[in-house]
């Protein structure tokens, strides 16, 4: 994906906060200590926009490979950034978590960002902005 597939408002953000990353890829420790890289894979059909978020991590001489959001129809694209560990909260402050490796953050535009976090040996979301 490029950023050019990005709403206005979406890529006006990434170019301003982000630019030179790619939007729909990134790399991180996200359940243990080894580096593991997740990506926002895209697929237009029939004028529809679908995303699945997928996370590939290393084991011996391959990958393997751990759905975190199941292909969803969206409006528009997300883009993903990885979050260092740390505490966390909703977007109404009314639960909080504490994350222990770094963390997955999907923002779409009028969505807001939710973030994945790996804890209890799964991920989990928290809308952390609406």
């Amino acid at each position: 994906m490029t950023a050019d597939l990005l709403s206005p408002d979406l890529r006006k953000m990434w170019k301003k906060e982000m630019a030179g990353a790619c939007p729909d890829f990134v790399g991180g420790r996200f359940t243990g200590p080894a580096e593991e890289y997740t990506v926002n894979l895209i697929k237009r059909v029939d004028g529809k926009v679908c995303e699945q978020v997928l996370l590939f991590k290393p084991v011996t001489a391959s990958f393997a490979k751990i759905s975190i959001l199941p292909p969803i129809e969206v409006a528009s694209v997300s883009v993903i950034t990885r979050t260092p560990p740390g505490k966390y909260a909703d977007a109404q402050e009314t639960h909080r978590v504490m994350t222990n490796h770094d963390s997955i953050a999907l923002t779409a535009p009028e969505k807001g960002t939710v973030l994945y976090y790996w804890t209890g040996g799964r991920f989990h979301s928290l809308v952390t902005s609406e």
